[in-house]
């Protein structure tokens, strides 16, 4: 039997300002896909481990939040994760096969910055958040793959009546490690997304047109993968 206790604490020293704090442990058992899957995956062989280990962590976090109208905060967080026998994917080029495998002793940290207003009888509204991270395996002192170290959005909305109008900026830098071609090129990610919706609230219904990646911004996560290209979305929901 294994435990995963947390321990968190809160405190609110004015009345528009909080500071909290948490550490816990984690524990996570191979899945059956990890330890037996076989099947071929673009132009790979996946390979089943049975000696998969299970993977275990500690987490921490301390940060905190300030209101700074009735209707706009900020919120700001450090946070480390340590793992130990962490599963991840790996691919060996040599016998065009992937496997999943315990990376010994990997360690993610790095801060969190979040904020929401809405201005302007609600009318005008700005999301924000970003992440910055480093991360490494602390036995080969190398980085994990795969994992950009700056993340961001940015989302600025206009609500007129029943219209909205939002613009969606999502950002992410180029990742330091692949597996299969690191002499590839690599990009960072700069998508932008409009979104338009329409409420109707006598017929209970919302209407939605999207355009996503609107500029048509080619990048990859993972090398000679392509990421969707510009897209458009039209929906109505409603409910009853």
């Amino acid at each position: 039997m294994q435990l995963s206790p947390r321990l968190a604490v809160n405190v609110m020293p004015w009345p528009n300002v909080a500071f909290r704090a948490s550490a816990g442990k984690g524990y996570r058992v191979p899945t059956i896909i990890e330890r037996f899957l076989t099947m071929s995956l673009a132009g790979f062989e996946v390979m089943p481990n049975p000696n998969l280990k299970a993977e275990r962590s500690w987490s921490y976090e301390i940060g905190g939040r300030a209101n700074l109208t009735q209707s706009w905060y900020v919120d700001l967080a450090l946070f480390q994760n340590d793992f130990w026998n962490m599963i991840e994917p790996t691919i060996d080029i040599t016998s065009n096969s992937i496997q999943f495998l315990n990376i010994a002793r990997p360690r993610i940290y790095g801060l969190e910055f979040t904020s929401e207003g809405r201005w302007w009888h609600n009318r005008l509204g700005l999301d924000v958040s970003f992440t910055w991270m480093d991360h490494k395996d602390l036995v080969t002192g190398k980085r994990l793959f795969y994992r950009p170290r700056r993340i961001a959005a940015i989302i600025p909305s206009l609500r007129l009546g029943r219209s909205e109008l939002q613009v969606q900026f999502n950002y992410s830098s180029r990742v330091d490690r692949v597996q299969v071609f690191p002499l590839d090129e690599r990009v960072p990610r700069k998508v932008w997304n409009v979104r338009f919706l329409q409420k109707f609230p006598r017929k209970k219904m919302t209407f939605l047109v999207e355009v996503n990646n609107l500029f048509n911004y080619n990048y990859t996560m993972r090398e000679r993968y392509l990421e969707p290209i510009r897209n458009f979305r039209m929906g109505l929901t409603g409910y009853f």
